[in-house]
């Protein structure tokens, strides 16, 4: 089980991972739906450091629109505990 301390330094070090990805050019692909309305990134990783030792899988999901209801869409799509 991971402390919000721990998380919190984790989610840090998997965001600056993918910031990293943005100055060398290996970003994630964006993906648009077809009328151009909501485009997406997705950047899937794993970060080291869990008490455990097993290694902590992140999931970073973006999703841009104007549209007030494709956001609420795209959040009620986001799987919460």
């Amino acid at each position: 089980m991971l402390s919000d301390d721990m998380a919190m330094g984790m989610m840090e070090a998997a965001l600056q991972k993918l910031a990293r990805g943005f100055v060398t050019g290996a970003v994630p692909e964006l993906k648009s739906d077809a009328d151009g309305n909501l485009v997406t990134l997705t950047y899937e990783s794993t970060i080291g450091g869990s008490p455990s030792g097993i290694p902590v899988h992140v999931l970073v999901h973006v999703a841009l629109t104007e549209d007030p209801a494709l956001a609420d869409a795209a959040k009620d799509s986001i799987a919460t505990p």
